[in-house]
């Protein structure tokens, strides 16, 4: 079974119904990468562009965002394009590296987080694995040629920021 295919099998019921995977590529340093460590969660101070087109990797580092909350947004753009508002919370499900890629997998949260802080969901490590393995499949795509355009690449080049970040600890917007 394609890993696309065995992720939505699996994965569209409580609590994971209508999860949709939203990507961000960014050019991330091994150090800061390295901060974002499984089951550590935070806020993304500021507004998150992500896309609902996925294919091969536009930089070194992929943000996987997992998402139920977001509904039709992004459907019919031609980025696929989705904003998450400012202030919203996430979770670090995994930080994988691949053949000089790496993939930090979020899991975004609902606005009662505190409530996933310290729960471990019976499906983590499936969840992880599957996402890993459409990670890989990636890996060997195309980049979608819309992502590569200035237009958006330029606006959604940048991190997300943990809430305590400053300007030394990532790169300014």
């Amino acid at each position: 079974m394609e890993p696309m295919e065995y992720f939505k099998r699996t994965f569209d019921r409580y609590p994971f119904a209508g999860l949709t995977i939203y990507v961000k590529d960014v050019e991330l340093t091994e150090e800061a990468a390295e901060k974002y460590r499984p089951g550590f969660d935070f806020t993304d101070i500021n507004p998150t562009g992500a896309t609902r087109l996925l294919g091969g990797l536009a930089a070194s580092c992929r943000f996987t965002i997992l998402s139920n909350q977001m509904g039709e947004e992004g459907k019919k753009d031609r980025y696929g394009a989705v904003r998450f508002p400012p202030f919203k919370r996430y979770k670090v499900l995994d930080n994988y590296t691949s053949h000089g890629r790496r993939q930090i997998l979020l899991l975004h949260v609902p606005s009662e987080w505190s409530f996933f802080r310290s729960f471990e969901l019976q499906d983590d490590a499936r969840l992880v694995r599957a996402c890993r393995a459409i990670f890989e499949d990636w890996l060997s795509q195309e980049v979608v040629p819309v992502l590569r355009e200035e237009a958006w690449a330029g606006d959604n080049s940048y991190p997300m920021f943990y809430d305590f970040a400053g300007p030394e600890e990532l790169p300014a917007r």
